[in-house]
C-alpha cells in the first residue's frame, strides 16, 4: 500500500496538554520531508478492524523527538508498533501483551498517538539506542525485542521500566 492512501493527521499541543492543540492534515510529501526515517505505515493500527482504514494520527511533537533521536543515533530505527485503535489495544491485552488502558499508542480522530515500540533485538545496540532516545524522552520501557518510548505528559515522567 502506498503512503498516498493514508489520511495523515498530526497534532501539536501546548505545555498544558490539550490547550492550544492544533490538528493538521499533512501530505505524504510533507511527512517524508519532516520525518524521513519514520513512514506513516509504521504508525498505522494493525488491528483487524482497521484493515480497510488508512488513518494515521500522530503527535508532531512526538515525531519531532523521535526523528531527532534517530538523527543522533545515526542508524535505522524501525517502529514495530505505533498507533492503535482502542479495540486493537484491548485485543493485545486479551492476548497477554502488556497493553494498558489509556495507552499512549491509542489514536483516534481526537487523540494522537504519542508512543512507539522500536525494534531492538540485540543487547549490542541497546545501550547506544537507549542513550539516544533518553535525550528526547522521559518515559521508556525496555523489553527483550523492543524499546518503548512515549511523550504522554498525563503519565509519570522520568521513568524507565522493564517488561518481564
Amino acid at each position: 500500500m502506498s503512503e498516498e492512501t493514508f489520511r495523515l493527521l498530526t497534532s501539536s499541543s501546548g505545555l498544558t496538554g490539550q490547550e492550544g492543540k492544533s490538528l493538521k492534515s499533512i501530505s505524504p510529501e510533507e511527512w517524508a520531508k519532516r520525518w524521513p526515517n519514520f513512514p506513516p505505515s509504521e504508525f498505522r493500527c494493525k488491528g483487524l478492524e482497521c484493515q480497510d482504514k488508512f488513518f494515521v494520527h500522530v503527535s508532531s511533537d512526538f515525531l519531532d523527538r523521535l526523528q531527532a533521536a534517530r538523527n543522533d543515533y545515526g542508524k535505522p530505527m524501525v517502529v514495530d508498533s505505533g498507533g492503535r485503535c482502542s479495540l486493537y489495544n484491548l485485543d493485545l491485552r486479551k492476548r497477554g501483551y502488556k497493553s494498558v488502558d489509556g495507552s499512549a499508542h491509542t489514536m483516534t480522530e481526537d487523540q494522537p498517538c504519542e508512543a512507539a515500540d522500536i525494534i531492538c533485538r540485540h543487547s549490542s545496540v541497546r545501550d547506544e539506542m537507549v542513550r539516544a532516545l533518553l535525550e528526547y524522552f522521559d518515559r521508556m520501557g525496555i523489553a527483550n525485542t523492543f524499546l518503548h518510548v512515549d511523550s504522554d505528559t498525563e503519565k509519570p515522567q522520568d521513568v524507565i521500566w522493564v517488561y518481564s
